[in-house]
């Protein structure tokens, strides 16, 4: 559970994702986050996981036809600081002013 918060902190918490992205059904899974958003053509949904060399791993999935049809559109290793850009720069969306 620490490390979903420490994630969702790290990408301007509940509140900024859930104003700039409408980023919603955050759930924390072993070892990360996971939660959707829309507003993005190529990806709607983003699941981060801490890797045991402290960096984390990003996949950003397009789901659609009721969860029948998954997608992965990116998928990359990066340590904390540059998850967020990460995901800006694949998504074409803003996580913060």
């Amino acid at each position: 559970m620490q490390v979903a918060e420490t994630i969702l902190e790290q990408l301007g918490g509940y509140g900024r994702l859930k104003a700039m992205i409408n980023g919603r059904n955050f759930v924390a899974i072993e070892n990360g986050l996971q939660f959707k958003f829309s507003g993005s053509k190529k990806a709607n949904t983003a699941r981060i996981e801490l890797t045991p060399r402290d960096t984390y791993h990003v996949h950003l999935y397009k789901i659609t036809n009721r969860g029948l049809d998954v997608k992965e559109f990116a998928d990359a290793e990066m340590t904390w600081d540059a998850m967020k850009e990460y995901i800006e720069t694949n998504t074409q969306l803003r996580l913060s002013l």
